[in-house]
């Protein structure tokens, strides 16, 4: 499984915010329950507005499940309908990640309002 994490920075794993919005990805390779590797991928879009790029951009990295802080509708119909799990949490994108996959993450409340 693979799992994305919107992040700010890739420094103590990141933190998860604004899906459309962040700097950077998190991206997670498990195994039987435990992450194997981790690589940082630059959002190509942060400080634009290209609506449904970002979605199209995390489709093509073949992940699995997205943890983020808050993500507008159309980028979540987007992920959903590529079969990518949207997971709506706060904190570093390690823990998440870690949280998700002992099926013990928090999950929030999607604060997007547009």
């Amino acid at each position: 499984m693979r799992i994305a994490v919107s992040a700010e920075s890739g420094e103590d794993g990141g933190m998860v915010t604004h899906f459309g919005r962040c700097a950077c990805f998190v991206i997670f390779e498990t195994d039987g329950g435990r992450i194997i590797s981790e690589k940082l991928v630059k959002n190509p879009f942060c400080g634009t507005h290209k609506p449904g790029a970002v979605p199209k951009f995390i489709i093509s990295q073949k992940v699995d499940v997205v943890i983020t802080g808050a993500a507008g509708p159309n980028a979540i119909e987007a992920l959903e309908s590529a079969g990518i799990r949207v997971v709506f949490a706060s904190g570093a994108a390690r823990e998440m990640a870690r949280q998700y996959l002992e099926g013990k993450l928090e999950t929030v409340e999607n604060v997007c309002r547009h």
